[in-house]
């Protein structure tokens, strides 16, 4: 089967777990022999078109390891002197993205046939789908990797606006009207386009179907002590980690985090140590507009009294995977602090690592965790605890009450993880979720 993939983001591009999803679901595509074509958009010192060999070293299955992928990527007026798609404010994002979208459409309608389009993106690239649909042959699938007007809402005046949240609710309503089938990451998030779109979804098939974890962390055979002594003074960590990791973005609410760490920290020296030493890290990707938020955390962070303490907290910028990966197994308890949250795939990967994990309580992690009612401060879930975050004033609070009761009672928490790893590796694995996506690509 020839199957085109268009997303903004792909290797050179790549920003965020949307392009990371679409890299896994190409290579499991090209791993089973389909013929697979991205269109992506072009940064930097990119190659127009190329075939790029995606390597899988940890796969146990010898003869499905390498999968061949065409690359077609369009440069946008700016492009070539950004570093990813979504960079500077969100009117220029927009803008960049509408210039990429109209570029790619008119490749596709001098292609045109009756192959599988499967769009990823925000809003943009999904409401794409209504003039594919009106100008050409294509089965368009979508997957909305979040309801950006949602997020944005959920910022309050950290937000892009009523003027952009409109925009954005337009667009998605067009992906949504226009597309054979809707992919959604989480039943959550499909109840949240019925509420949002109610006559839209009754003219639109909708799928849920997660993302998956690479076969990395399902395989990997683990750091060497050697790598793990080198990781812990490049991130200065000096005693148990509370690992973080995620875009540097205030939908992901990391100042809840930062606010309840030097409570749990004081409430270990009291009740294990006064010598007990913690460490939190916190690593993902900054882009330029949201410099303002991590200088924000950088200043909450100087705020804290105790040196000690103070001291102790790190915040990294576009870390390697194989630092990712060393981090995870120098892991004590992984936490996600977001406001909105599609899916969560990091949960996924420390599940998958034996990981403990405190999240807040939305939408995907919910679905995740297995968990739907989350009582007040917090809840024990598949794998760890969900943090009640109805009350934007508690919860950090709510943080606190959850890391605590984690370290206090650790080894009772561990017990969930197991189970959560063995769904993990049956439901979550890109092998699983490839064969859903092919069965969706074969009805449309």
């Amino acid at each position: 089967m020839k199957i085109i993939i268009v997303g903004a983001q792909y290797i050179g591009s790549i920003s965020g777990g949307g392009g990371v999803h679409v890299v896994e679901l190409t290579r499991e595509l090209g791993k089973l022999g389909h013929e697979v074509l991205v269109l992506s958009m072009g940064l930097g010192d990119n190659k127009k078109e190329e075939e790029i060999v995606l390597e899988d070293p940890y796969n146990p299955d010898k003869k499905r390891r390498k999968a061949l992928i065409k690359v077609v990527r369009f440069w946008t007026s700016d492009s070539a002197g950004i570093r990813s798609p979504f960079e500077g404010t969100k009117q220029q994002e927009i803008d960049r993205l509408l210039e990429f979208k109209e570029k790619v459409l008119e490749y596709l309608v001098q292609m045109n046939g009756k192959d599988v389009v499967h769009l990823h993106g925000h809003f943009v690239i999904p409401a794409m789908a209504k003039e594919l649909k009106e100008r050409t042959n294509y089965r368009i699938v979508n997957s909305i990797h979040t309801f950006e007007s949602i997020s944005e809402m959920k910022k309050g005046a950290d937000g892009a606006g009523e003027k952009f949240i409109k925009i954005m609710q337009d667009m998605e309503e067009q992906a949504v009207i226009h597309s054979d089938c809707l992919i959604c990451r989480s039943r959550e998030v499909k109840e949240q386009i019925s509420r949002l779109f109610p006559d839209a979804v009754k003219k639109t098939r909708i799928a849920v179907i997660s993302s998956g974890v690479s076969s990395v962390f399902i395989h990997h055979p683990g750091s060497s002590p050697q790598e793990l002594d080198q990781v812990k003074k490049k991130y200065n960590i000096t005693g148990e980690l509370i690992l973080n990791i995620n875009r540097i973005d205030p939908s992901k609410g990391i100042e809840n985090l930062i606010s309840a760490y030097p409570r749990v920290y004081d409430h270990l020296r009291k009740h294990e140590a006064e010598d007990h030493k913690l460490s939190l890290v916190i690593a993902g990707m900054i882009e330029e507009k949201n410099k303002w938020y991590y200088e924000k955390l950088v200043r909450l962070i100087e705020g804290i009294k105790d040196p000690q303490i103070r001291q102790s907290i790190s915040i990294h910028q576009n870390i390697s995977e194989k630092d990712k990966l060393n981090l995870f197994d120098l892991a004590r308890i992984f936490v996600l602090s977001s406001l909105l949250e599609p899916f969560g795939i990091t949960i996924v990967e420390a599940l998958a690592k034996d990981i403990p994990v405190v999240s807040s309580g939305v939408e995907g992690p919910k679905d995740i965790m297995e968990l739907s009612r989350i009582k007040t401060p917090f809840s024990e879930a598949l794998g760890g605890i969900l943090v009640n975050y109805d009350d934007p004033g508690r919860r950090a609070d709510n943080f606190f009450e959850a890391l605590k009761y984690t370290f206090d009672n650790y080894s009772k928490v561990k017990k969930s993880v197991g189970k959560g790893k063995k769904k993990t590796l049956k439901k979550y694995a890109w092998e699983s979720l490839v064969k859903e996506k092919l069965r969706i690509y074969k009805s449309v």
